[in-house]
């Protein structure tokens, strides 16, 4: 099996944020995404990281970005070394 090396993308530099999930720092990209349904217009959270950086997490965990927390509500791995959460914001 051959494995990437995607740290590359994940630079803190450029576009990653540093999360805490479990204890541990993963670096990865946060997404917001902009939608209207039935007139009301939402935003959804995304975070993107590397997969083996994350083997070990499960729906309802919490993660920690930028001193605000979340809550994973689906896990999306792509099949290329990545994974995707979507997360809701927890007041």
């Amino acid at each position: 099996m051959f494995i990437e090396d995607l740290s590359i993308f994940f630079n803190s530099d450029e576009f990653a944020v540093e999360a805490v999930i479990q204890g541990i720092k993963v670096k990865g990209i946060l997404e917001i995404s902009y939608s209207t349904l039935n007139q009301v217009h939402y935003c959804k959270h995304f975070f993107t990281s590397a997969q083996m950086n994350i083997l070990e997490i499960t729906l309802e965990d919490e993660i920690k970005i930028n001193d605000q927390m979340y809550r994973i509500q689906e896990i999306n791995p792509d099949g290329t070394g990545l994974v995707s959460f979507s997360l809701e914001l927890m007041a």
